[in-house]
């Protein structure tokens, strides 16, 4: 399954107390597209992986893909 970065609207991180201290929990990604919601439940260092895609869709925005 793949979601364009286009696509995504919003994404959080959710943990347990568990996953907090063990450093591991879920990321919700929200898409704009067919997907809705999607949940990847108990990946390591959600947040980092959230900031990283989040900095994926910030430099799509500043230097767009050339349609060339």
């Amino acid at each position: 399954m793949s979601i364009k970065l286009t696509d995504i609207e919003d994404i959080a991180c959710s943990y347990g107390i568990l996953g907090r201290v063990l450093g591991y929990g879920d990321l919700i990604i929200e898409s704009a597209g067919t997907y809705g919601i999607l949940v990847f439940r108990g990946i390591p260092r959600p947040k980092r992986v959230k900031l990283l895609i989040e900095r994926q869709m910030f430099y799509l925005e500043v230097r767009p893909l050339s349609s060339s």
